[in-house]
């Protein structure tokens, strides 16, 4: 049963707003995960309570997507907002019972990551809906999200950075460099540009400390991935510089960051990796950063 509702729910995901196997989907996964948490709810297992607060967040997952297709259709604007607060509250839920979990036996690696992952669900739910009202024009409800979010992502950074004490938990290093950029995210949607770079620059370092750790594809791209935001930052900040020579020395650092983050792409490539597009991309943002710099 749980297996068919995540198959289920990874159709809905994919899903547009006014697919017409949206609902039908929805319907499907959430009674299977319905039915899976009635069947566990009568086991007599250890394992019961983990099983229920993760189905809780799949269950919230759900409400969420429904909610956000009627808001993007322009149906029943309470009734949407009635299945976002049901998936929130039963975000908040999951992520309090891992919590809780993970406060009873602090000595356990399993209870920490589960609370990480809990956490990091719920600052993507708000994150997710920071997207969703900025789409639809309430910049006021997107900001509120992106708040709510980086309280998450925030949480999320506490739990790895006790997880991360072990550095030789690569899994764990990762989980903190994921939460950072996430916060460095949040904070630059809010216009908290110097924190943002704060955030992304630790986050950053990290990454090169698991590739020179584990110098895997996986990691090439995340050194990719961390030089992009870096340049992003960068160039958002000389978007806000006071001065014109203070600004053309931050777009100067962002096309410097730009064309590394280019280079860690193309090796990613050459490795094997799917990332031609990442390249082309990054390429198209090297010239156009630099014709700002050529327009003065």
């Amino acid at each position: 049963m749980l297996t068919l509702g995540e198959a289920y729910l990874r159709l809905s995901e994919d899903a547009s707003a006014d697919d017409p196997d949206l609902e039908g989907n929805l319907d499907r996964a959430g009674g299977f995960f319905r039915a899976a948490d009635g069947t566990w709810e009568a086991m007599d297992s250890e394992e019961t309570p983990y099983v229920r607060a993760m189905l809780a967040y799949r269950l919230s997952q759900v409400s969420l997507i429904r909610g956000r297709s009627m808001i993007l259709r322009g149906e029943s604007p309470e009734s949407a907002q009635d299945l976002i607060d049901e998936s929130i509250a039963l975000a908040s839920g999951s992520e309090a019972a891992f919590r809780r979990f993970s406060e009873d036996d602090p000595a356990s690696y399993r209870s920490a990551r589960e609370h990480w992952v809990a956490a990091h669900h719920l600052g993507q739910a708000h994150s997710g809906l920071a997207a969703l009202y900025a789409e639809v024009d309430r910049p006021e409800l997107s900001t509120r999200e992106h708040e709510r979010a980086l309280a998450g992502y925030q949480r999320c950074v506490e739990i790895a950075r006790r997880m991360a004490l072990d550095a030789a938990n690569l899994e764990a290093v990762r989980d903190l460099q994921i939460s950072l950029n996430k916060v460095g995210n949040e904070m630059m949607a809010l216009g908290r540009l110097d924190d943002a770079r704060e955030a992304y620059s630790e986050s950053m370092q990290h990454r090169r400390d698991l590739y020179a750790s584990d110098p895997v594809q996986r990691h090439l791209r995340d050194l990719g991935v961390g030089q992009f935001k870096l340049a992003q930052i960068d160039e958002a900040r000389a978007d806000a510089a006071a001065t014109d020579t203070e600004r053309r020395a931050l777009l100067e650092l962002s096309v410097a960051q730009y064309e590394e983050a280019r280079r860690h792409f193309r090796e990613y490539t050459e490795r094997g990796g799917p990332g031609q597009h990442l390249v082309d991309l990054v390429g198209g943002e090297v010239e156009r950063v630099r014709g700002l710099l050529g327009g003065g």
